[in-house]
């Protein structure tokens, strides 16, 4: 038997034969970098939104607001988790989510598991 497995991206790639089984599971890590990039592809995205201006004002300052705190270093994790349920419902009531699909999902996850313990409900919010 032969497989071929193109080009994959993702933290953790787990190719084995047999059974497999993670004690403790497994983790990603997300840099300051990666974790401003989602900011900023978040912003990106937010923009192209067919979404009231008001509400793409309250979404672009709540993305403003994290963006100072990644680039500060000295982010308050859970406040910054906060913000981005918040965006994430606000999104997700106008049908916005589900619309952009992974223009905002993937930036939200990243920032999700950049946070840590802190993003566990904003990563439960997009499953």
């Amino acid at each position: 038997m032969t497989f071929n497995i193109g080009n994959q991206r993702a933290a953790n790639i787990n190719n084995v034969a047999g059974n497999q089984y993670n004690a403790g599971g497994q983790h990603a890590s997300v840099t300051i970098g990666e974790a401003h990039a989602a900011v900023r592809a978040l912003q990106a995205a937010v923009q192209r939104l067919a979404v009231p201006e008001d509400l793409r004002g309250h979404l672009l300052r709540d993305a403003a607001a994290v963006e100072r705190a990644v680039v500060a270093g000295t982010a308050d994790k859970p406040e910054v988790g906060g913000r981005l349920e918040r965006v994430t419902r606000a999104l997700s009531h106008a049908g916005a989510l589900a619309a952009a699909g992974a223009g905002l999902v993937g930036p939200l996850t990243t920032l999700g598991q950049w946070l840590g313990p802190a993003g566990s409900a904003l990563l439960a919010l997009l499953r």
